[in-house]
C-alpha cells in the first residue's frame, strides 16, 4: 500500500470516527414515553384568557411516542456541527461555556436539520401539547397555579435570561418532561393557522399543509403568564431565529 492511500483511508477513519462520536454523544440525551392515548388539546375549561387560536379545545387521540426530556442543549447542537450535519447559530452560541444552556438562535430549518442528524423529527404541536399537559386539561405544567420563579423561568421577575436546561425543579409535566412553561419557547413541525382547531382531525392533527408561519410553543425566560400558558399557540417565520427560542426533538416509539 502506498503513502496516499494509506493517508486516504487514514483521513477517512478519522472523519468517519469523528461523526459516529458525534451521534453517540447525543444518543445520550434522555428522552421521555409519551403513551398512546386521547388528551385534551386548546383552551381548557378553567381558562377564561384563550385566544380564538386555542378553540375549540376537544379530545385528541395520539400513538405513542418519544420526546426529549429536556430542550436540546448547546453542547448537544455543538456536536451536529462538528459532524457538519448543522450551521452555526445565529449568535450566542458558546458551548464550551453555555453547554447545559439550550441552543437558541436557530431557524425552524436549523431545528429541523438537527433532529434529523439525530434520527429524530420536531414534535407536532399536537405532541408537544400531550408531553407538557398529561392527560387532563391543566393550564400549566404543574397545574393551574400562575407562574412564579420557584416554579419556571418565566418573566423579567427571573433574571430574564435562559438558564441550564432542568433548572427550574418546577416546570415539569405529569409526564416528565422540563421546561415547558417556561425557558425558552420552542418550534415545532406544524404549519400555522388561526383557525385551524375548528376543523382539526381527532387522530394525530399535523397542522395545515402550508403556510407561512411555523408554530412555536410553549413560555419563554421573557413570557408573561398569559403567553406560557399550554395551550397557547404563537408562530414565527421559519428563517426567523431569536435568543428566547429553541426546541426539542421527536420520534415514534418503534
Amino acid at each position: 500500500m502506498n503513502k496516499s492511500w494509506a493517508r486516504l483511508i487514514l483521513f477517512q477513519f478519522t472523519f468517519l470516527s469523528t461523526i459516529l462520536a458525534s451521534v453517540i454523544a447525543y444518543s445520550g440525551a434522555e428522552v421521555v414515553t409519551i403513551p398512546s392515548g386521547s388528551f385534551w388539546m386548546g383552551c381548557a375549561a378553567l381558562d377564561t384568557q384563550c385566544s380564538p387560536s386555542e378553540r375549540p379545545g376537544q379530545m385528541i387521540q395520539l400513538p405513542t411516542f418519544k420526546i426529549n426530556k429536556f430542550e436540546v442543549t448547546q453542547a448537544q447542537y455543538g456536536h451536529c456541527i462538528k459532524a457538519k450535519k448543522c450551521s452555526l447559530p445565529n449568535e450566542n452560541f458558546d458551548p464550551r461555556k453555555k453547554g447545559k444552556y439550550p441552543v437558541t438562535n436557530v431557524t425552524w430549518f436549523q431545528a429541523t436539520e438537527f433532529c434529523k442528524w439525530a434520527k429524530m423529527r420536531l414534535p407536532t404541536s399536537a405532541e408537544w401539547e400531550k408531553a407538557a399537559r398529561g392527560s387532563d386539561q391543566r393550564i400549566f405544567s404543574w397545574g393551574n397555579e400562575k407562574p412564579d420563579c420557584a416554579r419556571a423561568n418565566s418573566s423579567s421577575e427571573c433574571g430574564y435570561k435562559s438558564k441550564p436546561v432542568g433548572t427550574s425543579a418546577g416546570d415539569v409535566s405529569p409526564y416528565g418532561v422540563y421546561d415547558m412553561t417556561g425557558n425558552v419557547e420552542e418550534w415545532v413541525n406544524d404549519w400555522y393557522a388561526t383557525n385551524y382547531y375548528s376543523d382539526c382531525p381527532s387522530n394525530s392533527p399535523q397542522g395545515p399543509l402550508n403556510g407561512s408561519e411555523k408554530v412555536v410553543r410553549g413560555g419563554a425566560f421573557n413570557s408573561d403568564s398569559w403567553h406560557s400558558r399550554l395551550s397557547f399557540r404563537f408562530y414565527a417565520a421559519p428563517k426567523q431565529a431569536d435568543d428566547y427560542r429553541g426546541f426539542r426533538c421527536a420520534k415514534f416509539s418503534n
